[in-house]
C-alpha cells in the first residue's frame, strides 16, 4: 500500500489546485474536499473546517488529515473505523474494503445539492462483497484467532450492484487508480482471491 499512499500524497495539491482553478474559471462556488480512509473498515475524516469537520476547504487541511490517518492507521495495521486507539496488526487478509467506503462516501458525505460530485479512489488491491468478512483470515466463518495476523469481525456490508446503485443515486463520478494484477509487490498476509485479481473491480472486471 505504501506506493499508493506515496502517489496519493504527492497528488493532493495538484487535485486541489486543479479543482480550485476550474471553479474560479467557471464562476462556480469554491470546491469542497473530503477524505474517507479505509482498510477493513472506513471512516469519514472529521478534521476539516465545515459540516462538523467532514469538509476540507484547502490542500493544507486535506494533506494534514491524510498524514494523520497514514501515521495512525497504516503503519500499525489499525483499521480507521476502530479509532486511533483500536487494536493493531488487525489486517489478516490482503483485500481492502474499498466497496463499503465508496458506498458511505456516496450516501453519507455532505455533498452540496448542485455540486459536481467526484470520488478519487486509491487502493492496491481488490475488495470483497457481503457476506464475506475481512477479519476471517482462513474463511472458516470465525473471527476469533488472536495470533498473527489477528482476526476481527469486519464484515463486508455491501455488494457491487448495491454500491454502483448508491453512486448512481448520488450522481457521483468515480476515478480509481490501483496496482496492476501482475504487480510484483505483495502484502505479507494471506488473501481470499488470487493475486491476479488485485485490479478486479477497478481496471479489470469484478467476478
Amino acid at each position: 500500500m505504501g506506493f499508493v499512499l506515496d502517489k496519493l500524497s504527492n497528488e493532493i495539491d495538484g487535485v486541489v489546485n486543479a479543482a480550485t482553478k476550474l471553479t474560479q474559471d467557471s464562476g462556480a462556488n469554491p470546491p469542497h474536499f473530503g477524505l474517507v480512509p479505509f482498510v477493513d473498515n472506513h471512516v469519514i475524516d472529521l478534521g476539516g473546517a465545515e459540516n462538523n469537520g467532514a469538509v476540507h476547504l484547502d490542500g493544507n487541511s486535506l494533506r494534514n488529515a491524510f498524514q494523520f490517518h497514514r501515521n495512525t492507521f497504516t503503519t500499525p495495521n489499525r483499521n480507521p473505523g476502530d479509532g486511533p486507539n483500536g487494536l493493531t496488526m488487525q489486517n489478516p487478509i490482503c483485500e481492502e474494503n474499498a466497496l463499503d467506503a465508496l458506498h458511505a462516501t456516496a450516501l453519507d458525505f455532505p455533498w452540496r445539492p448542485n455540486a459536481t460530485r467526484i470520488i478519487i479512489l486509491a487502493s492496491d488491491d481488490t475488495f470483497l462483497e457481503r457476506p464475506d468478512n475481512y477479519g476471517d483470515r482462513d474463511n472458516d466463518g470465525l473471527t476469533d484467532k488472536t495470533d498473527y495476523p489477528r482476526e476481527g469481525d469486519y464484515p463486508a456490508l455491501w455488494t457491487v450492484p448495491e454500491t454502483v446503485e448508491a453512486l448512481k443515486t448520488a450522481k457521483v463520478r468515480l476515478f480509481a487508480f490501483t496496482a496492476r494484477g501482475d504487480a510484483a509487490q505483495q502484502c505479507g498476509t494471506g488473501r481470499r482471491l488470487l493475486w491476479e485479481a488485485r485490479a478486479a473491480g477497478w481496471s479489470a472486471p469484478y467476478f
